[in-house]
């Protein structure tokens, strides 16, 4: 399995040099590209944490690790913002994941202030509002087709530039699975299987204890307990009594709670994790606070971004003050022209001063001409 990071902004391999030559760190199509040609694992674990960037070099990632022929798993380990989330679509929806405390930021694609020319025509403006109205279809349908969330709502949130919670990506199809926090206790070790193990291991245990009980001359037909959660849903747990615990058989799979806070996961027909009511308020609460602060600091982008357009338009402007100073400059230059008059012709302007020894020479060479 070959390990791929993607931690900073996806960007072209062009735009990385800074205007005064200094490198910007980025995620290219260029690097991307190298890292498949060089890999031979038929596995890809890509680990998202990306404020987004280029629309033409994601798509162009995108695409690079469709067309590798290789196994793509995507975790989401903090952010995964605007364009980044074709990278995180680029896996099957069963190989999408995302941690506890990551989140999901979608929005109709813009063109940022900075990278507006000054002056347009109407034509110009008319086919760029078509050219964006186009590429704010084909990223909703792009979204629709690998999530199979409502196109509406899908619609409904990318005009308002939404940050979905690990719950919401979940329900929207983005990922398919939550993964719980790693630490060192039995619970979380056990909850770290793969689903295929856990399903063998529970299957095994299962088949030996149903052969042990029917031995003993008993039912081995578990009882079901049924719950239901806060919207409504019924989930039903193969237990006869007592709480709900990691490796219960359940059905449906999703993430159910419960009237008194607690959070069960169902994932491939068997709980893998459960939350006290605690705990859950504890992790919402982190999850507002870590949404505010992200809130806060996309308005403090914004603002740089407008500061940033508002000085180039005053060094725009003061560049047309220098090149039309320059133009007049010319023009003048111009128009100052030397003064030649040839001999034998009727002046139109003062005939300039000569100096004694000019005049000399012209008189030497009227009496040349006489003789």
């Amino acid at each position: 399995m070959a390990l791929l990071k993607i931690y900073d902004d996806i960007m072209n391999e062009n735009d990385t040099v800074g205007f005064f030559g200094d490198h910007q760190d980025a995620f290219t199509a260029k690097q991307l590209g190298e890292f498949l040609q060089t890999s031979t694992d038929e596995r890809i674990d890509g680990r998202l944490h990306c404020r987004g960037g280029s629309v033409i070099e994601g798509y162009t990632c995108h695409d690079l690790l469709q067309q590798s022929g290789k196994e793509i798993y995507m975790t989401v380990e903090g952010m995964c913002a605007s364009i980044a989330t074709i990278l995180l679509l680029a896996a099957k929806k069963e190989n999408r994941k995302i941690y506890p405390h990551g989140s999901i930021m979608i929005h109709m694609p813009y063109i940022p202030a900075f990278s507006l020319a000054d002056a347009y025509k109407s034509d110009e403006l008319a086919k760029l509002s078509n050219d964006l109205k186009a590429e704010e279809t084909k990223l909703l349908d792009f979204y629709v087709a690998k999530t199979g969330a409502d196109r509406a709502e899908l619609q409904t949130m990318m005009d308002a530039e939404t940050i979905l919670t690990p719950r919401e990506a979940l329900r929207l199809g983005f990922v398919s699975q939550i993964l719980p926090a790693i630490n060192n206790n039995w619970k979380s070790n056990f909850n770290q299987m793969e689903n295929k193990e856990l399903s063998t291991a529970m299957a095994k245990q299962e088949t030996i204890l149903n052969k042990l009980v029917k031995f003993l001359g008993f039912n081995p037909d578990a009882v079901n307990l049924t719950l239901t959660d806060t919207s409504g849903a019924t989930l039903t747990v193969e237990r006869e009594a007592g709480d709900p615990a990691i490796g219960d058989k359940a059905t449906p799979d999703g993430v159910f709670t419960l009237e008194d806070g607690t959070v069960i996961t169902v994932l491939s027909g068997v709980i893998t994790e459960v939350v006290a009511p605690d705990v859950a308020n504890s992790e919402m609460d982190a999850l507002k606070t870590e949404n505010d602060a992200l809130k806060a600091e996309l308005e403090a982008l914004k603002g740089a971004n407008a500061q940033a357009a508002a000085d180039l338009e005053t060094q725009l402007a003061e560049a047309k003050t220098v090149t039309a100073e320059a133009v007049a400059l010319k023009t003048e230059l111009s128009g100052l022209k030397s003064k030649f008059f040839p001999e034998n012709r009727q002046w139109t302007e003062q005939e300039p001063n000569l100096s004694p020894m000019q005049k000399a020479v012209n008189k030497k060479k009227k009496l040349l001409n006489k003789k």
